[in-house]
């Protein structure tokens, strides 16, 4: 008995040690490495807990609300998914009473919506993805559907196609297919990419305003490969609403207009200052240009507006935009520019701007503030001297497709070099108009387009 006594004795001293070593370690862990340790630990009893009540063959519950995602896994695991911004999809453990969602249209049961099982409208022919997809991610494999007008009415027709980015056939007004690049995940999906500016090769985006008002398609717009301008068939047959900037360099980060900003209406808008979008619209309020259209309309007095040695600003429209982040191709070092590295935020895109004086011009550029009036000398289509397009310029290099002329010393290697980027140029319809002109084969769910 007294060596029994011996080796409990002996026994508690070691787990007393063990237990002593054990609070040194958590000790010197960090906070958040304790919380990350006592979460494994609860996880690991929820899964216990399971297995021993027969719960492990639960089923899981996917929830879909605007640009998040929220997973519902059969051991009480939430899984929140940020799309559009390029950000990692974030994995806890909780618990709650209630989830809020705004319609049965963000529930999925198995390969359908809420909505779908109701109303008997559930097509099981065609398989929704339901792994957790973040925008950091590789592009998926496009989903095989049929040929439509625009990736928009591909993702309304056939929701399964959420997240799943790449190469589709579409079609446009004449009737003739082509392959156009689709991002299916930023802000919703639904983008078509419809053009592609870059300094890597001939000038092509400042030659004059057919180059912004002609249909024609050149180049490849069917993947996001740089190096190369490109005008895809996009641009003269799908209505835009929205555009979305994205580049080469940086990912999936974006800078777009806001879906209520007013612009790319098919009604001619003022050029001057006084007059600015939502002013005094009359008519076709929601029917939007397609891009070869617009720019038609835009570039009828640009540069220039020949209205050099005055005080006034002049732009087409100002378009309320938000995003991750300021473009490096729209914002310079310089104080007077449009907006300044490290200022702030970007929050208008001004289409056909010329400064006070015309000294300078843009095709698009970005913008801090609407009340406020800098050089135009950072932009997509940058004219350095702002009365003149390409041939007319005195220094060639005043002229650029992508940044600021200024800011590489107007020498075209410079600029190329010091502007890497390939700015990819998507269109994304209004969804509801979209469906008015064309048809759509499930209701229009009044997501984020």
């Amino acid at each position: 008995m007294d060596k029994l006594f011996e080796e409990l004795s002996m026994l508690r001293d070691i787990a007393l040690a063990q237990h002593q070593q054990l609070n040194l370690m958590q000790s010197a862990l960090l906070p958040e490495q304790q919380e990350a340790i006592s979460r494994a630990m609860q996880q690991k009893e929820r899964r216990h807990l399971a297995e021993q009540s027969g719960d492990d063959a639960a089923s899981g519950v996917r929830i879909l609300h605007e640009k998040a995602m929220i997973a519902l896994g059969p051991s009480g695991d939430v899984v929140l998914s940020r799309v559009g911004a390029g950000r990692a999809h974030v994995t806890n453990t909780t618990s709650f009473d209630k989830i809020r969602v705004n319609s049965t249209d963000d529930i999925l049961i198995g390969d359908c919506t809420l909505t779908e099982v109701l109303t008997n409208d559930c097509d099981t022919s065609v398989a929704r993805d339901t792994t957790t997809t973040t925008t950091s991610a590789a592009p998926t494999t496009p989903l095989s559907v049929d040929v439509h007008a625009s990736c928009l009415q591909i993702l309304i027709n056939h929701p399964a196609a959420a997240g799943k980015d790449g190469t589709y056939t579409l079609v446009d007004d004449s009737g003739d297919e082509y392959d156009a690049w689709c991002d299916m995940t930023t802000d919703g999906g639904g983008w078509t990419l419809a053009a592609k500016m870059t300094n890597a090769d001939e000038k092509n985006w400042v030659t004059g305003g057919g180059a912004w008002a002609n249909a024609t398609a050149y180049g490849n717009t069917s993947d996001l490969s740089d190096g190369s301008d490109a005008r895809g068939a996009a641009w003269g047959s799908v209505p835009a609403a929205q555009i979305m900037l994205r580049d080469s360099e940086n990912g999936y980060d974006y800078l777009m207009t806001e879906a209520a900003s007013g612009c790319f209406l098919t009604e001619t808008v003022s050029t001057t200052e006084a007059a600015r979008p939502g002013t005094s619209r009359s008519g076709e309020d929601n029917v939007h240009a397609t891009m070869a259209q617009y720019w038609a309309r835009a570039m009828v007095d640009f540069p220039g507006y020949g209205l050099a040695d005055t005080d006034t600003c002049h732009y087409f429209e100002r378009c309320a935009a938000t995003g991750t982040y300021n473009p490096a191709f729209l914002v310079s070092g310089d104080a007077f520019s449009q907006t300044e590295i490290g200022s702030g935020d970007i929050q208008y895109l001004t289409m056909a701007f010329s400064d006070r004086n015309a000294d300078t011009s843009g095709v698009i550029s970005g913008l801090e503030s609407a009340n406020y009036c800098p050089e135009a000398d950072i932009a997509i289509g940058a004219l350095e001297q702002g009365d003149a397009w390409l041939a007319g310029a005195t220094n060639k290099g005043h002229q650029q497709d992508i940044g600021g002329p200024s800011e590489c010393n107007y020498n075209d290697a410079l600029c190329a070099s010091d502007y890497p980027e390939t700015v990819f140029f998507f269109v994304r319809e209004e969804a509801e108009e979209l469906c008015v002109r064309l048809g759509c084969h499930h209701a229009w769910r009044g997501g984020p387009w």
